[in-house]
């Protein structure tokens, strides 16, 4: 993972994965790119399908709040597709989260001709 993430902002002592029963099954990565800010982030949040609805993404926002809590920071923010049929604005919304900026993102495919 430390490969894929700049150095400058990487922060393993906040990577969790969870496994049940000795499976892969959620994973939560911090990084530091709002510390200057008073603030941490939650740069990736994932559950495997298979272990959906079972509060494990919750569990992992809780420990993410405890763990920027006890470095003095003041705030955790991420990243979402409010669109996404996952239910993650939900899930936000059920630990506390509130939206902090809603953007829209513009794209043009382009293709060979």
């Amino acid at each position: 993972w430390l490969a894929f993430h700049d150095p400058e902002i990487a922060d393993p002592d906040g990577w969790w994965l969870l496994t049940v029963d000795g499976v892969d099954a959620a994973i939560c990565l911090l990084d530091e790119s709002r510390a200057e800010l008073g603030g941490g982030y939650v740069r990736t949040l994932g559950v495997d399908r298979e272990f959906r609805g079972r509060g494990l993404a919750a569990l992992l926002l809780q420990r993410a709040f405890g763990y920027y809590r006890d470095k003095g920071r003041r705030s955790v923010q991420l990243g979402v597709d409010s669109e996404s049929p996952t239910g993650a604005v939900r899930l936000y919304e059920r630990v506390g989260m509130r939206p902090l900026r809603v953007i829209d993102a513009w794209s043009l495919p382009v293709v060979d001709r």
